[in-house]
């Protein structure tokens, strides 16, 4: 497999060196997209395989963030500044909905954190998972 990447990369340079010295044509673009393609997803596989995949590290820190929301009463209340300038950072909203003795917390977590208004679309930077807990009053 990156043998046969290697020989992508090495077409993909052919293709934009001939782009680049003035041989523009919808064919030639086509190509030099789809062997791009071809390398994300085999760089992609090759990461996975060795568990360091995009979405390895995303269920990772996924996991992570689960875990630490357990106790979301100590992080929130240890220091009050910080908690509310971390949770700015990854929810746009959270959400408390009384349930008898309990709270039910739900929001949205961007997992990267930052701003998540951007334009999106398939090479999107950013990930949000719903998380919803409940918390003794």
């Amino acid at each position: 497999m990156r043998n046969k990447r290697e020989k992508l990369k090495a077409e993909i340079s052919n293709l934009a060196t001939a782009i680049a010295e003035g041989h523009k044509s919808a064919a030639l673009l086509d190509q030099l997209g789809k062997r791009e393609r071809e390398v994300d997803e085999i760089s992609e596989e090759l990461l996975a395989a060795d568990g360091r995949g995009l979405d390895a590290r995303l269920q990772e820190i996924e996991a992570f963030v689960q875990k630490r929301l357990q106790d979301i009463r100590g992080l929130l209340f240890a220091d009050v500044p910080r908690a509310k300038a971390e949770l700015s950072k990854h929810c746009t909203a959270i959400t408390l909905t009384p349930e008898g003795l309990t709270f039910r917390i739900s929001g949205d977590w961007n997992l990267l954190g930052g701003r998540s208004d951007g334009a999106g679309g398939p090479v999107c930077t950013t990930r949000t998972t719903e998380f919803s807990f409940s918390l003794a009053a």
